[in-house]
């Protein structure tokens, strides 16, 4: 994902868990890989801009004003097609994915990662923010995450619980 760091608008905290809210401003061209959650249902409303959903296969472009609805255990994966302002409605809430919002914020505050590159800690990286936010990847990219994950696990674990206390404290 590349843009604005995203910014959490209504935190399940704030309403008794039934959900998170979350704006995002994405470049065109960004991306996200194939992927489900199996905790929450997620509802894309574009504000601004357009993307290129894949629901399960089916392509679908969704314009300013328009919202799509993935369902959870749905494979989705998107692509920005002209600067996108979206705002992502979980529900219910997810507490992991606000945990990995403030990570990813703050890891590139410390300026930890290279953009551009797929080097061990942009993979660490990847791996904490995809088990925070439930999102388990398909295809190359799954494989390559459980492969790096089989391999670095327990290193991976410490470092989630590293970077939580440091970014993500409550």
């Amino acid at each position: 994902m590349s843009g604005k760091a995203p910014h959490i608008i209504e935190s399940g905290e704030s309403n008794g868990g039934k959900r998170t809210v979350i704006r995002c401003f994405f470049h065109t061209g960004a991306s996200v890989h194939p992927h489900y959650h199996t905790k929450f249902e997620e509802t894309f409303h574009i504000t601004g801009g357009e993307m290129l959903v894949t629901l399960d296969g089916k392509q679908q472009i969704v314009s300013a004003g328009e919202s799509i609805k993935i369902p959870r255990k749905a494979v989705h994966s998107f692509s920005i097609l002209s600067l996108a302002a979206v705002e992502i409605t979980l529900e219910p809430a997810s507490p992991g994915f606000e945990q990995a919002l403030a990570i990813l914020e703050g890891t590139a505050k410390d300026e930890l990662f290279q953009t551009g590159t797929l080097d061990d800690m942009n993979l660490v990286q990847m791996a904490v923010a995809a088990d925070l936010t439930n999102s388990t990847y398909t295809g190359e990219t799954g494989q390559m995450l459980l492969d790096f994950y089989n391999k670095t696990g327990e290193m991976v674990n410490e470092i989630k619980e590293q970077w939580i206390r440091k970014y993500a404290k409550s």
